[in-house]
């Protein structure tokens, strides 16, 4: 919770309002953040994996909750690594 926490603290800095949902929404779609700037919305995922990489799974399904729930866009934050198709 902690990596979450400096993430929403960073965008806060940017001049986003973040509202924190704990990612309790499992694997079908946890969102940490929840972004809104300019009257728009924004997901975050953050993925805080120390030998691990981000695969595309992660990023399809940020996408599908966006569509879902009518965010303009998501970012997906890692302590790690992206994989090339991701």
């Amino acid at each position: 919770m902690a990596f979450e926490l400096l993430v929403g603290e960073a965008f806060r800095r940017q001049g986003y309002s973040v509202t924190e949902n704990g990612g309790d929404r499992g694997p079908d779609g946890g969102v940490d953040l929840v972004l809104r700037k300019g009257g728009e919305k924004f997901f975050v995922q953050c993925k805080q994996w120390k030998a691990f990489s981000v695969g595309v799974g992660v990023v399809r399904e940020l996408y599908c909750v966006m569509a879902a729930h009518g965010a303009t866009g998501g970012f997906v934050v890692t302590s790690g690594n992206f994989t090339n198709d991701a």
